[in-house]
């Protein structure tokens, strides 16, 4: 209940709304996760689409280089309104200090780092 309620409040607060195309970015530890947002996007009549990042999370980790992010990813980034990060902290924050996330943003797409374990958080829109 509380994953259905703190997916609910992040879409919200987002400002995610009817039409928007959302990139969803996950990992295997956080599916469930992008699965909650997904629903919530697709409530207010956006379009999500969800992508498991796991291999380029398991890539940063043993390298601790900076993520090469792929073409089709790069596109999809160029072509949302909304990109969700709900993979692990500090890789969500060292994509979005890419360049090519950057490019995206610079054409109006949105970048969102969800903060870890949702359905933990004790929060409300009061």
């Amino acid at each position: 209940m509380l994953l259905t309620k703190n997916a609910r409040l992040a879409v919200q607060l987002a400002g995610i709304g009817k039409d928007h195309s959302v990139l969803i970015l996950c990992d295997s530890d956080r599916w469930i996760e992008g699965q909650a947002l997904a629903a919530e996007v697709l409530a207010v009549g956006a379009r999500p689409m969800l992508v498991d990042l796991t291999p380029e999370a398991n890539q940063y980790y043993n390298e601790f280089k900076r993520p090469q992010l792929s073409a089709p990813l790069v596109a999809a980034m160029h072509a949302t309104n909304y990109t969700l990060a709900a993979t692990d902290n500090e890789f969500a924050h060292m994509i979005g200090h890419t360049d090519e996330n950057r490019s995206a943003q610079n054409k109006g797409m949105r970048w969102v780092s969800i903060e870890d374990y949702m359905w933990t958080w004790n929060s409300s829109m009061e």
